[in-house]
């Protein structure tokens, strides 16, 4: 998937053919990568699965009242979860990880008996 990045900005073209841009703090994507072992500029890529599930972040961690979301998606042969905060066609991104094994479960297709269910992105 092509992607240009100017700072901390990056541009990624969809297969669905719309243009999303992708932020981060350089502090946190250096966390993040000792912490999962996962850039934020590689998280991006979930956005690029048309198969991505996503659901608002009503976890314990999202102690803030800004828009966040999860995201489950594939990036090549990976499954990771991205947390992000969304303001139009911007993405800012805050962590990712690798998904679980529950959450990977969910990803194809398991039973979804969350609280606040998984749902397809749009």
């Amino acid at each position: 998937m092509p992607y240009e990045k100017y700072d901390d900005i990056i541009t990624v073209a969809t297969e669905r053919y719309y243009t999303m841009v992708f932020t981060w703090e350089d502090d946190k994507d250096l966390r993040n990568y000792e912490n999962h072992g996962i850039h934020l500029s590689t998280a991006a890529y979930v956005f690029n699965d048309p198969y991505r599930i996503e659901r608002p972040d009503k976890s314990a961690n999202n102690n803030t009242l800004e828009n966040r979301w999860q995201t489950i998606g594939r990036v090549n042969n990976t499954i990771f979860v991205a947390y992000e905060e969304r303001n139009g066609s911007e993405i800012h991104l805050i962590s990712a990880r690798l998904a679980t094994a529950r959450e990977r479960r969910i990803y194809n297709g398991d039973k979804n008996d969350d609280v606040e269910p998984w749902g397809p992105a749009y």
